[in-house]
């Protein structure tokens, strides 16, 4: 099971590795996001945002697992009244650039045997899936959903 404080410090760790980004934070749901999405300044940086996961337990008595599903959302605050199409599409080039970067970090913390403690050793490859978000709570950017296969 993906640990909460595990979590919060690798959602820390994105925003520092990343100086484009400059706050970070781990919500729950929507309306945590909302509230944190709508109180950011619009000052042309991103917030790096955790979902925390849900947990599938699987496996029987003697061996179980469990199969923990997370996001991570890269976002910027955009003036949509200030904003032409060139600008939108400009906004989503940069996030998708720092979306990308994230996911190599992801992978490169999943590949990266001295540091063994980070959440990414669980991290199954395959389950990575990244989508463009568009006016959310004033934000664009992209939205990072990631499997991992962790102990119970």
């Amino acid at each position: 099971m993906l640990l909460i404080p595990d979590f919060r410090n690798y959602v820390e760790s994105i925003k520092t590795a990343f100086n484009q980004i400059e706050r970070h934070e781990v919500v729950i749901d929507d309306t945590q996001l909302s509230r944190f999405l709508e109180a950011i300044p619009d000052d042309n940086k991103y917030i790096v945002l955790g979902i925390l996961p849900k947990h599938n337990p699987v496996g029987d008595v003697d061996n179980i697992q469990s199969i923990d599903t997370a996001s991570i959302l890269i976002l910027k605050k955009v003036t949509r009244s200030d904003q032409t199409h060139n600008n939108f599409l400009e906004t989503f080039e940069e996030a998708q650039t720092i979306t990308r970067n994230v996911i190599l970090k992801m992978r490169a913390d999943y590949l990266n045997e001295e540091e063994f403690c980070t959440v990414m050793k669980f991290l199954s490859i395959e389950s990575i899936d990244v989508n463009p978000i568009w006016g959310l709570f004033g934000c664009d950017g992209y939205q990072i959903d990631f499997q991992l296969k962790t102990h119970f």
